[in-house]
């Protein structure tokens, strides 16, 4: 044990400065900021399909026809939204990025969205050419948020701007501020456009997605996926909020999948993406990280009165994906007896999981279903398919055998303690009647 102890000790020294990196690095937590703003986004996006999809089970009906004949006008609302999720990355991305330095937000926003449609738009017989400002185009809006914010503040602080005389009106004085910055970024921009263009005969985003491919489809795999989950599992050991360290690096692709997906499934093609953030929260970490929905059911059923009692306090939040309850209160964290069921569990446990959407056991995402709603609904919700609730029961045993033996050396060890906290009691009540 001792051994054991000592390894941890190193793992921790190790991940602890990582993490504050992360968690205090400008560029992942802007990035982390915009891809939770988008997620509202998606779930509209993913309901106007519901809504279209509904048409097909039930054909002959008022709201079909009423559907079918406003299909247009209804669809506008997946073209808005998941449809241009590259110019809201690099929107939102600009916005939390200029706001953790203290700029102009709205300059550096109108100056990321401008450059963001140069890079990765055009003119087609006279429209707008909107081939990647979907999600395509997240990672050129990350791309042109932090270059044209960086070079935006780079220019303020060597106060290369047009400065205002005192009294003029502070918007006014900062519309005219960001006037050079934005004929700088103007000018990277367009000749970084027609430099690539000329040189590969590709457009910037088109490069970018060949250069983030393996990453991307790494995640995408079921050795990326189990690799996820472990370092989900691992950091959530020592205390770290495993998730939200890491949703920087996987959230833009979990999102970019599910809305590929969705377009696809609009299209009437093959869906393909199996990793996305709906089935990451919903399978992958179902009831929370870990998997801890079996664990609060033994609980539940435990002798140990602590135990019981927390297991009641648990099962609502677990329900609704919430765990902290449970992982806290155990306590997991730093608990040798709950490292294999919680770290290594789950993360073989994904790989099954992963198999049952590859083999079509189970239909993969297309609709990002609305965070905090019970695991069953939730998890049909996403693809409209009871074959959805039917993994997720089994992963709920499958959970109940993977922590039972462990939980069991936990409860004989409190059973103990509880055992001889009441001959205690029983002495010193004993002792105050004698008294």
């Amino acid at each position: 044990m001792s051994e054991f102890n000592n390894k941890i000790k190193k793992l921790d020294k190790f991940f602890k400065p990582v993490i504050k990196f992360m968690e205090e690095q400008k560029h992942l937590q802007a990035v982390k900021r915009s891809m939770l703003t988008l997620l509202p986004i998606t779930i509209i996006g993913s309901f106007t399909l519901v809504a279209m999809n509904i048409v097909q089970m039930i054909p002959n009906s008022a709201y079909a026809d009423f559907m079918t004949a406003n299909e247009d006008v209804i669809m506008l609302l997946f073209d808005f939204s998941m449809g241009l999720m590259g110019l809201y990355t690099a929107l939102f991305v600009a916005y939390f990025l200029a706001e953790s330095y203290k700029m102009y937000t709205v300059g550096s926003c109108l100056t990321s969205i401008v450059m963001f449609l140069v890079l990765n738009s055009g003119l087609v017989d006279g429209s707008i050419d909107t081939t990647f400002l979907d999600a395509k185009g997240m990672f050129t809006g990350i791309f042109v948020a932090i270059i044209s914010v960086e070079l935006t503040r780079y220019l303020n602080k060597k106060k290369f701007i047009i400065r205002m005389p005192e009294g003029v009106p502070d918007m006014v004085t900062k519309s005219f501020e960001i006037i050079i910055p934005l004929i700088l970024n103007s000018l990277l921009f367009v000749f970084l456009r027609i430099g690539v263009f000329k040189l590969t005969g590709l457009l910037v985003p088109e490069i970018i997605l060949k250069a983030m491919s393996p990453f991307v489809a790494s995640l995408d795999t079921v050795w990326g996926v189990m690799f996820l989950v472990f370092m989900i599992q691992l950091l959530w050991w020592f205390g770290i909020h495993g998730d939200a360290a890491l949703s920087p690096i996987f959230l833009p692709i979990a999102l970019q999948n599910v809305t590929e997906n969705a377009a696809a499934y609009g299209a009437g093609e093959p869906l393909t993406h199996v990793f996305t953030e709906t089935v990451l929260s919903n399978f992958f970490l179902m009831s929370g990280s870990g998997i801890t929905i079996g664990l609060v059911i033994l609980m539940l059923l435990s002798k140990s009165k602590r135990y019981k009692s927390l297991g009641k306090i648990s099962i609502l939040p677990a329900i609704f994906g919430i765990n902290e309850p449970v992982t806290f209160g155990t306590p997991i964290v730093y608990n040798p007896v709950m490292f294999v069921p919680y770290v290594i569990g789950p993360t073989i446990l994904s790989f099954f999981i992963y198999m049952a959407f590859k083999i079509g056991f189970v239909p993969m995402a297309f609709i990002q279903s609305p965070g905090y709603t019970p695991w069953l609904l939730q998890g049909y919700l996403m693809n409209l398919s009871l074959r959805s609730a039917l993994l997720q029961t089994l992963i709920l045993i499958a959970s109940i055998i993977m922590y039972y033996p462990f939980f069991k050396i936990m409860e004989r060890e409190e059973l103990l303690l509880e055992d001889n906290k009441k001959e205690i009691d029983k002495e010193l009540e004993d002792l105050d009647l004698d008294f």
